[in-house]
């Protein structure tokens, strides 16, 4: 802004003249960032304003500058700034890097491993029920276990154990003898044990 065009007096005045000091920093930083050199020091904190725009110029950004000019003929000297400052800014070239996480990117990769590995189940499973197979039946004797029970079949006979010192004693009281286990062992009145045969 030009004070004597606008006529601004007090803190009008300082506002403009702030401004101008912050188009001024933007012009420097302009011309640092289309020297070509890479050891030139760009000014960003010589002013709020590029400090605001270092991303914007120098950064990954996109940026979009509007120029305004005018037609008349007083504001010649203005316009052709303008259109200079505008010509300066369109020759930046930035080297674009894309900001990633590594973790980020580590977890989408899991979980898109875990997906392809659920549907990979998923079609295993199947063609193993047409089959009528089940992966409980194979994990069973990939392991080495016993085969599980056919379907339909009735249940194994439970074995025979030993009786409890309890079931003795329970037996003496009722004058009654404990059915002999598997090896020819029993148990007689008061829970004395004696060898007998088996037939």
């Amino acid at each position: 802004e030009r004070a004597h065009r606008t006529g601004a007096s007090g803190d009008r005045l300082k506002e403009g003249a702030k401004i101008n000091q912050s188009l001024s920093a933007l012009g420097t930083v302009i011309n640092a960032l289309t020297s070509g050199g890479s050891r030139t020091h760009v000014p960003y904190r010589d002013s709020k304003l590029t400090r605001l725009l270092q991303d914007s110029l120098g950064g990954n950004s996109f940026t979009v500058i509007i120029a305004c000019v005018g037609p008349g003929a007083s504001d010649r000297s203005e316009t052709l700034s303008t259109l200079r400052f505008a010509s300066r800014a369109k020759k930046i070239r930035n080297q674009v890097h894309v900001n990633r996480n590594p973790l980020s990117e580590r977890i989408l990769a899991l979980e898109r491993e875990n997906e392809r590995l659920e549907r990979r189940l998923g079609a295993l499973t199947a063609a193993l029920r047409q089959r009528g197979l089940s992966i409980t039946e194979l994990l069973g004797g990939a392991e080495g276990g016993p085969p599980g029970p056919a379907a339909g079949a009735p249940p194994p006979p439970p074995h025979p154990t030993e009786p409890t010192p309890r079931e003795e004693l329970d037996a003496g009281r009722r004058g009654s003898r404990v059915a002999p286990p598997a090896g020819g062992v029993a148990a007689g009145v008061g829970g004395r044990r004696r060898n007998c045969r088996v037939s």
